[in-house]
């Protein structure tokens, strides 16, 4: 009795269908799995809003410390440095126009309205971040 021979290769329209499907499929599976975190999210401070008792206050707090306060000497510094760099090259930039006396207010705005809250924000995700990463893995080793 002969081998039956093997199924023809798929057609590069069935490989294309078959990637899109799946794409698709897993697109969908992270909405849902996202939609499904923010609900739990909602649920949880309104059950924290409506029973106060349930938030860990020193907890929160030490939270609050390490994510926020903690932060704001390498924030400073980066903030100060990176408004340095910007009143140095904009300086330059505006001598060539007689407008050398506006280097103050393109600081200002630029540091205080515009580039600090991205670079804060940056810094606080980072720094937080891998801090708390750091913790669940020496958690995770010690266990």
């Amino acid at each position: 009795m002969p081998c039956p021979e093997p199924p023809a290769p798929p057609g590069a329209l069935v490989a294309l269908l078959n990637r899109v499907g799946a794409g698709t499929y897993g697109l969908f599976y992270q909405a849902r799995s996202l939609l499904n975190f923010l609900g739990f999210t909602v649920l949880v401070v309104i059950r924290a809003l409506i029973d106060p008792q349930r938030i860990r206050k020193v907890a929160f707090v030490a939270h609050i410390e390490a994510t926020g306060f903690n932060a704001l000497p390498i924030i400073g510094l980066l903030n100060f440095l990176v408004g340095m760099v910007l009143a140095f090259q904009g300086a330059d930039q505006l001598r060539r126009f007689g407008a050398e006396i506006f280097t103050v207010n393109l600081v200002g705005v630029g540091i205080l309205r515009e580039m600090g809250v991205l670079i804060t924000s940056i810094i606080v995700a980072g720094r937080s971040g891998s801090a708390f990463t750091a913790q669940i893995g020496t958690m995770t080793v010690n266990e």
